[in-house]
């Protein structure tokens, strides 16, 4: 049996430093078999033992994982030779100040970010820069800068929240919390949804003269389809892409591009439904 070798770093929020007393670690998993990554929930610091550093959430390939959502890796990725994964811990240790303490994170850089996150704060007048937020005069509520550098919002991840997740750029903190909220900011992922497509027309191309003898007129037309569509999305972004990426600030789409845009997804979509029931017919005239 062949293994895959994947390198865990355990880094410290804030700092992206490796946790004190770590280094890399190697896990050797079966190939071809889908898998969570293991991890320690709790790591003592080696020299101060009245701090520990409490595992929060996973990066991989630009993808973001808690305890609630695992890390699990896709069978196919497993069928690569090595391959890294991060795994970040906070530091926890003695008392702090009331309040909100807002980290910004980059999924890909896979690193936290020196600039604050914060883009205004409700109601006006406790905060006027930086990243703490004081909440002991009543509720609070955060709004997120739409795009960190290349990178747009993602979510907000709350440790600790009953629901640790949310997708909204305003977060909502109630009077007299003390919690560290982390705004994640990543690339658009739509470039990534073409590359999966993509794949999979050179997974139905390659097994195609299987499925229909190779001078079947069937064959032939879903061939020559699957390589139009093929050779679109090598081109670069498509229009729907080009419309993801515009999505990153909304507000300043125009309506009417916005219904465009909308039209030519739903093109493609129809486009990719006909190819989808093409190939479903010829795989039914040859179970």
């Amino acid at each position: 049996m062949s293994y895959v070798a994947i390198t865990v770093d355990r880094k410290v929020w804030g700092s992206n430093q490796l946790v004190p007393g770590t280094n890399p670690h190697i896990e050797y998993q079966p190939e071809g078999q889908t898998m969570l990554l293991p991890e320690i929930n709790v790591i003592s610091d080696p020299v101060n033992t009245v701090v520990a550093y409490y595992r929060q959430f996973w990066i991989y390939k630009a993808m973001f994982f808690t305890s609630v959502n695992p890390a699990s890796i896709p069978a196919q990725d497993m069928r690569q030779p090595a391959f890294n994964a991060t795994c970040w811990y906070s530091l926890s240790g003695g008392p702090v100040p009331q309040g909100i303490y807002t980290n910004a994170f980059s999924i890909g850089n896979n690193e936290f970010l020196n600039e604050s996150p914060i883009q205004g704060v409700s109601p006006a007048g406790i905060w006027s820069a930086g990243s703490f937020v004081p909440s002991d005069s009543g509720e609070v509520r955060i709004t997120a800068k739409a795009a960190m550098g290349t990178e747009a919002f993602r979510h907000w991840f709350v440790p600790g929240a009953a629901v640790p997740v949310s997708y909204s750029q305003e977060l909502t903190v109630a009077q007299g919390s003390t919690i560290w909220p982390i705004a994640f900011y990543g690339p658009s992922e739509l470039p990534d949804l073409r590359e999966r497509i993509r794949d999979l027309i050179e997974i139905l191309i390659d097994r195609l003269p299987h499925i229909n003898p190779p001078g079947d007129p069937a064959t032939v037309d879903i061939g020559r389809g699957l390589d139009r569509l093929k050779d679109k999305l090598s081109r670069g972004l498509s229009k729907g892409d080009d419309l993801g990426v515009m999505l990153k600030n909304p507000e300043k789409v125009d309506r009417g591009r916005l219904k465009q845009g909308l039209a030519e997804v739903d093109a493609e979509i129809g486009r990719l439904e006909i190819l989808k029931s093409n190939i479903s017919d010829a795989l039914e005239k040859h179970k």
